[in-house]
């Protein structure tokens, strides 16, 4: 859109106040005039319009509301309009304000990066954190939550099933909830990373995740690491996962035979035990050689064929 289509396309709008600042963030600011401010504030605070227009003009700086009059801290509309073009402007605006319920829910529609600027009381508000929980307003949503939503079951509950990774900002507790983890990881597998200690030695969880893939061997406990049932899963999965088993299933005849019958280069993953033990080192060998035997006679077959 050219620059007098745009300036035609405001002043065609200017009259609707709920127009004017949704479209502030495709308009240019040097459009806005102490006539516009008229329409927006309805002719009030006439005192207050040059401050009003040099706050506006000069937006992108975080810090512009930090020195001036309280009237225009607590301007409710002046602070959505730099909202909408900042979010980082908030934190200099009235307690009022940034204790306002209402005006909150109203600005995050236009722009959720102020979640991070939340007051202790929002933060702490039941209300406030279900609806961005459950609308799925933020990426992050939980991480602006305080201490004891984060321990609020049902609140990271809802918010786990629809973005795994928020069971970062979970409370210790419910990081080692199982039903908390498992919606976690079924929403998003690596949210695994963020699970308790002790959730890293439950088989259940660990099934879960290495038969999505086996490399996630890597997040399981020494003690699961070293399960035969366990590694024989994530190596089913995925061979690789032989890497993150433990030093004593490298040791194993039937895994290190296992992998290096799908890739006999992972004979470098068997211990030094078994690379000296002459009679398997031989049983392979002659293993390999049959399996590459029985690929060049199903070749010639085809050829024939």
């Amino acid at each position: 859109m050219s620059k007098i289509s745009k300036k035609k396309a405001f002043f065609e709008l200017q009259k609707d106040y709920n127009i004017i600042t949704t479209a502030l963030i495709n308009i240019p600011i040097n459009y806005i005039n102490k006539k516009i401010l008229g329409f927006i504030f309805n002719n009030e605070h006439k005192e207050y319009y040059n401050d009003i227009l040099h706050i506006i003009y000069n937006y992108k700086n975080k810090n512009i509301l930090q020195n001036v009059d309280y009237n225009l801290k607590n301007n409710k509309k002046l602070i959505e309009i730099l909202c909408i073009l900042n979010s980082r402007t908030i934190r200099y605006a009235s307690d009022e304000i940034l204790n306002d319920k209402h005006f909150f829910l109203t600005i995050l529609k236009q722009n959720d990066k102020i979640l991070k600027y939340l007051s202790h009381d929002l933060k702490d508000n039941e209300e406030i954190v279900n609806i961005i929980v459950n609308n799925n307003i933020y990426t992050y949503d939980l991480k602006y939550a305080s201490n004891r939503l984060k321990n609020n079951k049902d609140i990271v509950l809802q918010a786990v099933k629809k973005n795994g990774l928020v069971l970062e900002y979970a409370s210790e507790t419910l990081k080692n909830d199982k039903d908390i983890v498992l919606q976690a990881i079924n929403n998003n597998i690596e949210a695994l990373e963020f699970a308790s200690e002790e959730l890293h030695n439950d088989r259940d969880i660990i099934l879960f995740v290495i038969n999505y893939d086996g490399l996630f061997l890597e997040y399981a406990s020494e003690t699961l690491k070293n399960d035969k049932d366990i590694v024989l899963q994530a190596i089913n999965n995925n061979i690789e996962a032989l890497e993150f088993a433990s030093e004593i299933l490298h040791n194993d005849r039937d895994i290190i035979l296992f992998v290096i019958n799908h890739n006999g280069l992972f004979l470098e993953y068997a211990s030094n035990e078994l690379k000296n033990n002459y009679n398997f080192i031989l049983n392979t060998c002659l293993t390999l050689v049959l399996i590459i035997l029985f690929f060049i006679f199903l070749n010639e077959l085809n050829i024939i064929l």
